[in-house]
């Protein structure tokens, strides 16, 4: 899964550092925050939103300890809220 090309978007290699599964939604919710990001059969997401709330799982999980490395499992049905731990977790380098 990559992101297409967006002239607001930051060019980034596969090498860079600054390319990581964390940096996605910040990307596109800078871009694009008014447009659906998620859906499931509880919520629908938008960009801005979908952000926010991965803030916010990162903040917790940082508050709670988590370090660069650490694993983290998730026992989720496919919902919104297991996207949220996945890039949440991603952007602390989980």
């Amino acid at each position: 899964m990559s992101l297409p090309d967006h002239p607001d978007l930051p060019r980034r290699g596969i090498a860079s550092p600054l390319h990581h599964l964390g940096s996605w939604p910040s990307d596109w919710a800078r871009v694009q925050p008014q447009r659906p990001a998620v859906e499931d059969a509880e919520r629908a997401l938008d960009w801005e939103t979908f952000e926010d709330r991965i803030g916010r799982v990162a903040a917790l999980l940082q508050a709670q300890g988590l370090l660069p490395g650490d694993r983290v499992a998730v026992f989720l049905r496919n919902r919104t809220a297991a996207l949220e731990i996945l890039f949440g977790t991603a952007r602390l380098g989980g």
